[in-house]
Order: C-alpha cells, then structure tokens, then sequence
C-alpha cells in the first residue's frame, strides 16, 4: 500500500545478505531487521511454540509406533498428518492429540509474542533475569552503565566472589578453583558510526561476519544505504584493479 512499510524479522543466515533480494524488498517498502545473534530462546517467537510441538509430536509417534508394533504394523511417510495434526489411527483406533493446533494456537502464538517483546513492542527479552550479561569496559577500564545497565551488578558479584575466594586462600584452602570474573567487552566494540560517513562505509567493507555487521549499525545495515554502497565499492574496487592490469598488460605489448 502507498506509504506503507512492512519489516521482517529474520535470523542472521547467510542467505539475508542476497543484494539483488535486499534491493528488491527496500523499492517495495518491506525493511529486513536481521535478529540479535544468540537470541533465539528469547527473541525468537515461533521458537516458544517448537518445544511444546516437539514435545507432543515425539508422544504421538511413541504411542503410534508401539500400537503398530503390537499389531505388527509399521509407520510410513503417509501418518505424518496423523502424528501432526492427532485424530484416530484407523489401523489400531488409537486417538492421538493434536500437536499443531495445541502449540500454536492463537492463544499460545499471542503469549510467544508476548514474551518475546513483539505484540506489545517492548524491551521484555532485555529484562529478563536469565539473559547473559557482559560487562562492557571503557577506554580507561571504567564500566560504561550507558551501553549495559547490568555492569555494575556484575562488578559487584565479581568483587565479592573474589573476596571470598581470598578469604577461602588464607585459611588454607585453594580458593582459585571457585576465583571467576565477569565476561568483559570493550565500549569500543559497541560504538556506532554515523550513517554517511567514510568509517561506516569501510567498517561495513571490512565486516565478514554478521557479528561484525550489527557492531557497525546496530542492526541497521540490511536496509543502509552505506551497505549498498560498501558493496558497491568493492565491486568497483575489483572492477578498477581488472582494468589496470589490463592497462599494464597492453603497455608491455606495446614495450
């Protein structure tokens, strides 16, 4: 629809870095936001749904298999629908449950979404208390509490998990094997460029991974110009280095 936009959510595969695809998506107002990497347990919301599904579809086909053992019967390709979607097994009369509709029901699929911060948009899986946390360092080794709010927690668990293990030491014991510090990453790691810019543009030529794509934009760099144009350069880049070695080959012709 005219002024109309749509965005997908999609994991970090390697197949969401298609230009063609990207480019095609953007003219049509559809925006690809590639997920936070290790994230699924708690961004993911079909995922919430899997494990219930996994769970009755495995039951089923226990149950199935060993009806149709006991009538000496086996399982084929054709009681796939059966194992999925329950009912009654006409050759044993064994009813099975329905796996899909009780793990994604509407219900089930609006409190998946739910947790997962997306109906309503919120920031739930960043709060959540089983999130890992790292303990982000500035320049000076001071804890930057702007980029993670959770920091100083673990400062302070670090601190006083070193102070036991000391006192553990000087009363004989060997308080290394419990010594542990807080998963440190630098500030600088987090920084983000300013779109337009010449750092962007070579920050993103340099990114081989997806890792190093969302440290450069924060997840932005699927829709950027500045992503289009990194790989544009590097096109060229191929295309200049082509034509000079062209050039020189035709000088030491010419020579």
């Amino acid at each position: 629809m005219p002024l109309k936009r749509v965005i997908a959510k999609l994991d970090s595969g390697p197949g969401r870095m298609n230009l063609d695809m990207l480019a095609h998506l953007r003219i049509r107002g559809l925006y690809i936001v590639p997920d936070l990497l290790n994230t699924t347990s708690k961004t993911h919301e079909t995922n919430q749904n899997c494990g219930p599904f996994k769970g009755d579809y495995q039951n089923n086909l226990h149950l199935l298999a060993s009806e149709r053992f006991k009538k000496k019967k086996s399982i084929n390709v054709n009681d796939l629908p059966l194992l999925v979607f329950g009912g009654e097994d006409p050759e044993t009369g064994l009813k099975l449950t329905d796996a899909f509709n009780n793990s994604f029901s509407k219900e089930n699929c609006l409190s998946a979404w739910h947790k997962c911060g997306a109906v309503p948009l919120n920031r739930s899986p960043m709060n959540d208390t089983t999130t890992r946390h790292k303990l982000v360092v500035n320049a000076d080794q001071t804890v930057n509490s702007i980029i993670n709010p959770h920091g100083s927690k673990l400062l302070q668990l670090e601190l006083l998990n070193h102070s036991a293990c000391d006192f553990l030491t000087s009363l004989g014991y060997d308080g290394t094997r419990l010594h542990i510090s807080s998963p440190r990453r630098g500030a600088k790691k987090y920084d983000v460029t300013q779109p337009q810019s010449k750092k962007r543009i070579k920050l993103l030529r340099k990114a081989k991974t997806a890792g190093e794509l969302l440290a450069v934009t924060h997840g932005k760099h699927l829709n950027s110009s500045d992503f289009f144009k990194a790989w544009a350069m590097d096109d060229r880049m191929k295309l200049s280095d082509a034509m000079l070695k062209d050039k020189r080959l035709a000088l030491s012709d010419r020579n």
